[in-house]
């Protein structure tokens, strides 16, 4: 089956554009951001570290970017808004 999407509720989120809204499709999908966030530590780690494996470097992107996702989100109180 599919996977039903996970909504975050947060007072209001924007993104520099301006607001998200799914009517018009400019959101921010999680899984994308979590993706986007591994991605960049992958690169930073294979920069740092050019003797690691690619296993130790996917391990190590998958903790350092989806922890820094989860600290950015609670960072901010639920009833403010943020710019995502």
């Amino acid at each position: 089956g599919q996977n039903n999407p996970e909504v975050l509720f947060y007072s209001f989120i924007k993104l520099p554009e301006g607001k998200m809204s799914t009517r018009k499709g400019n959101v921010v999908f999680m899984d994308d951001l979590l993706e986007e966030a591994k991605a960049y530590a992958a690169n930073v780690v294979r920069e740092i570290r050019v003797d690691y494996s690619e296993e130790m470097i996917a391990k190590i992107a998958e903790a350092v970017g989806t922890s820094a996702v989860r600290f950015n989100i609670i960072k901010v109180s639920p009833d403010k808004g943020f710019t995502f």
